[in-house]
């Protein structure tokens, strides 16, 4: 199999994510904020990221979660990235009626088809589901993803929210899939 870019991609296995696999989300989500927004944030926020507290947050998030996690499983059962969905949060462009909330990979697995296969495997579940259009939110300083969703078929939407993560001011753009 091959990547979005061409290249071989890594042997990965996609499979939703239970609560045992909480723990390793939790450390995953931390490491791949320190490695996507070096640059983009504040150092020292992102330094200051806690895994225990993103647990907290996320069997918050899970116990009454709307949509689900998709998990990215290495061969050695290692987590290499992960993607959540839920109902759209306002605001969303007209038509957009599931929001991916957040897609991760780990820096290692960058530009290996590893994004692409948990965007591919979250637009079948949007397909079975009846879904329309499917949006997601990314910082306008993030260029390498907004490569990415731009050469899977989204479409970045005008305008943007403005935003304060870690004490700095960032804006926020919205990306609009049609579900295939």
């Amino acid at each position: 199999m091959r990547s979005e870019h061409g290249r071989p991609s890594v042997d990965i296995k996609i499979r939703s994510a239970a609560i045992d696999d909480l723990p390793a989300l939790a450390a995953l989500h931390v490491r791949a904020w320190q490695q996507a927004y070096v640059g983009q944030l504040e150092q020292s926020y992102l330094d200051s990221l806690d895994v225990t507290k993103r647990l907290e947050d996320w069997r918050q998030k899970f116990s009454g979660m709307k949509g689900g996690i998709l998990l990215a499983c290495a061969p050695d059962g290692s987590l290499a990235g992960f993607l959540a969905y839920n109902p759209p949060r306002e605001p969303v462009p007209e038509g957009c009626d599931i929001e991916i909330g957040a897609l991760y990979t780990l820096q290692p697995y960058w530009s290996q088809g590893v994004g692409y296969r948990l965007y591919a495997a979250a637009q079948e579940i949007f397909k079975a589901q009846g879904r329309v259009q499917s949006c997601l939110k990314v910082l306008d300083s993030n260029s390498r993803a907004i490569a990415a969703y731009k050469r899977w078929g989204g479409i970045v939407r005008p305008g943007h929210a403005d935003l304060q993560i870690g004490g700095k001011n960032v804006q926020e753009l919205c990306v609009v899939f049609r579900v295939l």
